[in-house]
């Protein structure tokens, strides 16, 4: 059977939203160095917060894989505000600003696909209500939806430009490794079309 183009939508955004869970959760399974820096913003010490990754990852996934199989409304409203949280702590944590927009599309997916559906609903029947594919969407809200997504892919390219233009050393190491002679020179390049590209997405998209 044919999948209509509200059902496509529906798909990518859900499945998009459980990778995030599950990929966010196979970091904190293997444990990340850099991690420790967002545990030291709750006062959490090195050796505590490398017992606590795991045990957060799995969450993480099993949150992940639930959006797959059983796709209640407050799995996503969870995945929005850990998805912000966990974005905030990078400039929180002494990184720059736009790690949190490069991390936009950590929350801004299943915030589009709530919006798709006309929001998040307030009662506890509406936070436990199954998200099913929709024949047709209400055209108010998917017009919210559509501005949501043109802010996130805004705010990830201009993040991704934006640490490109600042020469972030894990971009540079990239470039050397693909083996581009001047990193530096390659990392400005991009930034700038980063971010004129960002620009153009949220003011005129095509």
């Amino acid at each position: 059977m044919e999948l209509t183009s509200e059902n496509k939508i529906h798909y990518t955004l859900r499945i998009a939203s459980a990778m995030c869970f599950i990929g966010h959760g196979a970091f904190g399974i293997i444990t990340k160095q850099i991690w420790s820096n967002y545990f030291a913003v709750f006062g959490i010490g090195h050796n505590l917060s490398f017992q606590m990754m795991p045990l957060l990852g799995t969450i993480d996934i099993l949150m992940g894989i639930a959006i797959l199989i059983y796709p209640i409304r407050a799995l996503f409203i969870w995945l929005i505000i850990w998805g912000i949280i966990t974005a905030l702590l990078r400039p929180l944590s002494g990184e720059p600003v736009a790690e949190f927009f490069e991390r936009a599309g950590n929350f801004g997916a299943p915030l589009a696909l709530l919006l798709f559906y006309g929001g998040a609903g307030l009662s506890l029947k509406g936070f436990t209500k199954i998200i099913t594919p929709k024949s047709k969407f209400d055209l108010k809200a998917k017009k919210s939806a559509i501005i949501c997504l043109r802010c996130v892919v805004f705010l990830l390219i201009l993040g991704h430009g934006w640490l490109n233009l600042i020469e972030k050393k894990s971009l540079l190491n990239l470039y050397a490794a693909l083996g581009f002679v001047n990193a530096g020179n390659i990392a400005i390049t991009f930034g700038i079309f980063e971010v004129i590209a960002s620009v153009i997405v949220l003011i005129s998209p095509f």
